[in-house]
């Protein structure tokens, strides 16, 4: 009984579907015309987007000190950070200043741009809607290039006042430990007692602690400045440009001699830091040094081709290493 209700009701509404033809026809028209006129006439809207890597490059010196000296540990939600960074006002002031449209202000892009991380990676996704595709695309690329800036130059800030806030936490407890030993001092004149305290050893392995922080800071950034004026000194020597033919421009070992080369006379100087002219490592360094130079001569002999302008590549080599090495510092 119910079947045959269902197939009355189905059978009812295909007769007024048959009956209304002309309306559905109609209204099928229309909509597909309405559609179709929206598409010629709506402004196209087109999305720009880039993507940029971030990673947390480390803990900042106060961090770092109260982790080493009190146990404590922490992590910080880097991508949200940054992606806030990347829409605060300073930042977006720079992107609109660079961009210098008059319709892109602060409040403007803060509307306009979404940053969002990309689930399971250390990468964040500048995107952007507009009607004009360059300027979307030319906006994304330079907030990516503002917060790269921004961060090198935050993590150069960083870096450097790490020497400052060791040696000041150091004269903290320097001056706490001569406290603590002109009391011990005269508890034990009072009660003759010879063994030190528990606080004053931990203090003193406090010290002992921030010290050799303080030490290990002094020769890496003694090692960064020489290594960076080994490199400024390479690079100087090297022309952005050379002119060579095309076979040596293309062979591999050239390029793997002369990256070798710099390679060891940075290591070269690095090491006259810690040793004599005599010490094995300095003797064994010059002599491969010799030897690859002795190399590279014989591989540029043996290359014959036409004369031809090409970049240097162990220009571009050291000037990435000295952009790497004035970040450390």
């Amino acid at each position: 009984m119910a079947l045959e209700m269902e197939e009355m009701d189905l059978r009812e509404y295909w007769d007024i579907i048959v009956k209304k033809r002309g309306i559905v026809a109609t209204v099928f028209i229309v909509t597909v015309l309405a559609v179709t006129i929206y598409s010629f006439v709506a402004t196209p809207i087109y999305e720009a987007f880039t993507t940029v890597m971030v990673r947390e490059s480390g803990l900042s010196m106060q961090s770092m000190f109260l982790e080493g000296v009190m146990g404590g540990t922490g992590t910080a939600n880097t991508a949200q950070n940054y992606m806030q960074i990347m829409k605060s006002r300073t930042v977006l002031e720079q992107v609109a200043d660079a961009v210098g449209h008059e319709d892109l202000t602060p409040k403007a892009l803060e509307k306009a741009i979404t940053v969002q991380p990309i689930q399971g990676s250390d990468v964040l996704k500048i995107s952007m809607q507009s009607p004009e595709p360059e300027l979307a695309q030319l906006t994304v690329n330079t907030l990516a290039d503002v917060f790269i800036n921004w961060n090198r130059l935050y993590q150069q800030d960083d870096r450097r006042t790490a020497r400052v806030f060791i040696e000041i936490q150091l004269q903290a407890a320097e001056e706490n430990l001569r406290l603590a030993e002109e009391e011990l001092k005269a508890y034990k004149e009072d009660e003759r007692v010879f063994s030190l305290a528990d606080e004053t050893v931990a203090k003193i392995a406090q010290v002992s602690q921030l010290e050799a922080k303080l030490t290990e800071t002094q020769i890496a950034i003694k090692e960064v400045s020489e290594r960076i004026e080994q490199v400024r000194k390479s690079l100087a020597g090297e022309d952005e440009t050379l002119i060579s033919s095309t076979t040596i421009a293309q062979n591999s070992f050239v390029t793997q001699y002369r990256a070798r080369l710099a390679d060891l006379e940075i290591r070269l100087s690095s090491a006259r830091e810690k040793y004599t002219d005599r010490h094995p490592t300095i003797v064994s360094l010059q002599a491969e040094i010799e030897d690859v130079t002795t190399k590279l001569a014989e591989a540029v002999e043996r290359v014959v081709g036409t004369e031809t302008m090409s970049l240097n590549s162990v220009h571009r080599q050291l000037y990435g290493s000295l952009i790497d090495l004035e970040v450390e510092t």
